[in-house]
């Protein structure tokens, strides 16, 4: 009897051992289903908000948004443009020449150097002429143009906008060609047409795009101060390149607009739930992306969009903050995906906010240096300091960079030297002028010879 009894103790204990996790994981369970039950309510409660915004969201949504945002007018004329530069760059003879091929080009845009490429140069463009002349036709059309695009996610292509750089690089060996043989109009012209080829693509579709638009109104800039080391410019001619320089591209409503793009791009991956979407290793598809994890993904966007409200002086310091706490939120266990889509995705926000600075400090660097020659012009002399751009209607924001101070300024042997901080680095302007490469007229830090 005591040996029956004693069995059926241990049973007991058994079934209750076997049956406490059993009960545990179906009340975590439970909880992990109302918790995505919840996340994916809220989820759809925040696409409608897009929705009724009419704000882009998916693939679909936001090939309404892009349509509505573009121009049609004139992209056909566009493509036929930008497809005949692009099959000219894949020519062999291109690539002995400068900027649009691998030759070295004129360490000092001067009229009076030695170019030995010239007569290469000289041949190759007669031939362009015709495409040259095509492309100043195209400043008729309204911009931003809606090029052709199938929005396809994180594999969607962007072809037309890449080729813009072949535009662009094609005007820019035009402009120096033109500048050294003293052909002002054509040369301002193509200045022009680089500037239009800019804002054909600027339309916040996203990141890629946008740092295309801002390498196209760089390459403008540093033509300009390349362009003024010597006094070749006509004195009427310097208040059109300050008006071609123009006004900044930043605005909150801008970088607002292209986070939100940002995460329409990838709207459709997210909804998946597929990691491989956006990586190439197989192996995570083993890794769930949750409702929660979506949610997460979708919020952290949020975020980011609210740095809008900040102006470009903070958005470096604020982008950065926004990255760390990304960061350490990322840093926790989660046996979801999101922190993987995160750590992919989001060390690009301080390098874009970093981009928009260094964009806006080179076009301010670029006016400065206009003034400095439209200001010899009219006082026979170069400035005491940069202050006294005034007379020349240039304004105290004008002469510094965005958060780093005023442009370091020296005259030397009557030669005006201007120039601005690191790119890449976040030191304050030197207060001595930096020694430009030897090799290369690119640099680090800009600074602007005027002779």
């Amino acid at each position: 009897m005591n040996t029956k009894m004693r069995s059926r103790g241990w049973l007991r204990l058994l079934v209750i051992a076997g049956c406490v996790p059993t009960i545990g994981l179906i009340i975590g369970g439970v909880l992990v289903g109302a918790r995505e039950i919840s996340a994916a309510s809220q989820l759809r409660q925040k696409v409608n908000e897009l929705r009724q915004a009419e704000l882009p969201y998916d693939n679909a949504s936001f090939d309404q948004w892009y349509r509505k945002h573009t121009r049609p007018d004139g992209a056909d004329a566009w493509v036929q443009t930008l497809d005949a530069v692009s099959a000219t760059s894949q020519l062999g003879a291109v690539d002995i020449l400068p900027i649009v091929g691998h030759a070295k080009e004129l360490r000092e845009l001067d009229p009076k150097a030695e170019w030995r490429d010239e007569p290469q140069v000289k041949e190759y463009l007669t031939e362009m002429q015709g495409l040259i002349q095509q492309v100043h036709q195209l400043q008729k059309w309204p911009t931003p143009v809606q090029l052709p695009l199938q929005f396809n996610g994180s594999a969607t292509l962007l072809p037309h906008f890449q080729q813009a750089r072949d535009l662009s690089r094609l005007l820019q060996l035009d402009f120096e060609y033109a500048f050294y043989r003293g052909e002002f109009d054509r040369a301002q012209q193509d200045l022009v047409s680089i500037g239009t080829v800019a804002k054909a693509i600027d339309n916040e579709l996203c990141l890629v795009v946008d740092l295309i638009a801002a390498a196209l109104k760089q390459t403008q800039y540093f033509a300009i101060q390349r362009s003024l080391v010597t006094d070749a410019w006509p004195t009427d001619k310097l208040p059109e390149l300050r008006q071609i320089v123009g006004q900044t591209r930043y605005s909150s409503t801008k970088w607002k607009t292209l986070f939100t793009c940002e995460r329409a791009m990838f709207g459709d991956d997210v909804n998946s739930g597929d990691l491989t979407r956006i990586t190439d290793n197989v192996e995570v598809s083993f890794i769930p992306l949750l409702y929660t994890g979506r949610l997460r993904i979708f919020a952290a966007y949020d975020e980011i969009v609210s740095i809008g409200n900040d102006d470009l002086a903070a958005l470096k310091s604020a982008s950065r903050n926004v990255a760390a706490r990304q960061e350490n939120r990322s840093a926790t266990w989660d046996v979801d995906g999101a922190s993987i889509w995160l750590k992919m995705l989001f060390p690009s926000i301080e390098s874009m906010a970093r981009a928009l600075e260094n964009e806006e400090s080179n076009r301010r660097l670029t006016l400065t240096a206009i003034a400095l020659r439209q200001y010899k012009h009219q006082e026979g002399k170069w400035p005491s300091r940069l202050s006294d751009l005034a007379k020349v209607g240039l304004t105290p924001a004008d002469c510094r960079t965005v958060n780093r101070g005023d442009f370091g300024y020296e005259v030397s042997e009557d030669v005006a030297y201007v120039w601005s901080c690191s790119f890449t680095q976040d030191e304050p302007v030197s207060d001595s002028r930096p020694s430009p490469s030897t090799d290369s007229p690119w640099s680090d830090v800009t600074v602007v010879k005027l002779r």
